[in-house]
């Protein structure tokens, strides 16, 4: 075990140790793992969805309904999966996902994720509700690594936002601005209320159901950041966010967090690609997806409906509380395998290679 690998209780079930790292094969190893390890209130809060959970199931079952149509007899000894994602080179089409309270799963938090990222040549977007202070988590990081900052508005500190934004602009690292724009009011996520308590929501950041549109307006003309809005849901956002020059969208409805019944963000993005091909805004903004991935191939069905990168929080999250900064570059190499596998065995080279056509979507629509 690392030096950063933590622990915090068994379940009361088993008295074990988890298995050697080397034993872990896929991320949904590191799932079942930490559903073993994890304080149960600390597993109920990072694994919950709201109310019946039927996005959140939803997400991860609507990859199962796209296929893929390879193409054979192609020369794919070299497999390139490096590319741009705001202008940033990265080794993968992936970032790691904000998340808020990683210090429950592991005390060393937001700079295993800096580290594993740096590490990797990754983007790592850093939370608003992070146990560490910018400058903390920016002394873990690289001279040159580039990392993005998630941000709630709050209801009661629109200027403490301006001022973290300043901050990360002072810090030079951070190049980008991501602000989840589906919090008008936290969802009701029942395993959470059941092991935290009803009072756990009331006592997190006051989200501020008053943000629109001219207040994001008054954000941009006041820092010189990228802006990405975290929480696109609909190809009419998406297109609005294109014609007032928003840099990039995630398609995101929380990881089924917020509204449930919200629509698989997979098929959001399927939707939303069309829409601003139609109207001329496709590569006038870059289209990101979060939600469900859990394989390589995963990653590789949002690239081929049109996304430029793909975010993943919780198996980041899980395999960093129980492994450390070990257990997130073992989640990243297994991406890495997954994305090189697929990418061969449907017969491309580079990913700006993929579209439709290397895709079956009859059972998807």
């Amino acid at each position: 075990m690392t030096q950063d690998h933590t622990i915090l209780v068994h379940n009361g079930k088993l008295t074990s140790s988890p298995p050697p790292l080397e034993k872990v094969i896929n991320l949904n190893d590191f799932e079942e793992i930490a559903s073993k390890f994890l304080k149960p209130e600390v597993w109920a809060y990072y694994r919950t969805g709201s109310l019946d959970e039927i996005t959140l199931r939803e997400n991860i079952r609507s990859f199962s309904k796209i296929f893929f149509k390879p193409r054979v007899l192609q020369d794919v000894r070299n497999v390139d999966t490096s590319t741009r994602l705001l202008g940033t080179s990265t080794a993968l089409p992936i970032y790691i996902t904000a998340f808020a309270n990683s210090e429950w799963g592991n005390p060393l938090a937001e700079k295993i994720y800096t580290r594993a990222a740096g590490e990797a040549n990754l983007i790592y977007m850093i939370p608003t509700m992070s146990k560490y202070t910018l400058e903390e988590i920016e002394s873990e990081a690289h001279s040159d690594q580039t990392q993005w900052l998630q941000i709630y508005i709050s209801s009661t500190g629109k200027e403490g936002s301006f001022d973290k934004i300043k901050q990360a602009e002072r810090l030079g690292n951070i190049s980008s601005i991501a602000f989840t724009i589906d919090t008008a009011q936290l969802g009701k996520r029942e395993s959470e209320d059941r092991e935290l308590g009803k009072g756990f929501r009331a006592q997190r950041m006051p989200h501020d159901p008053s943000f629109d549109w001219n207040t994001l307006l008054e954000y941009r003309k006041r820092t010189s950041l990228k802006i990405i809005l975290k929480g696109i849901q609909t190809k009419e956002d998406a297109l609005k966010a294109a014609e007032l020059g928003i840099d990039a969208i995630i398609i995101s409805n929380h990881g089924g967090r917020q509204l449930d019944s919200s629509r698989p963000t997979i098929q959001v993005l399927a939707e939303v690609v069309p829409y601003l091909k139609a109207n001329g805004y496709y590569r006038k903004i870059e289209v990101l997806v979060d939600g469900g991935i859990r394989r390589g191939n995963d990653v590789v069905k949002a690239l081929c409906l049109g996304a430029n990168g793909v975010g993943l929080g919780r198996s980041f999250l899980y395999s960093g509380s129980i492994y450390g900064k070990d257990g997130v570059k073992k989640a990243i190499e297994i991406l890495n395998d997954e994305i090189k596998l697929s990418l061969r065995l449907l017969g491309v080279n580079r990913l700006d290679q993929l579209n439709e056509n290397y895709l079956d979507l009859a059972r998807f629509h």
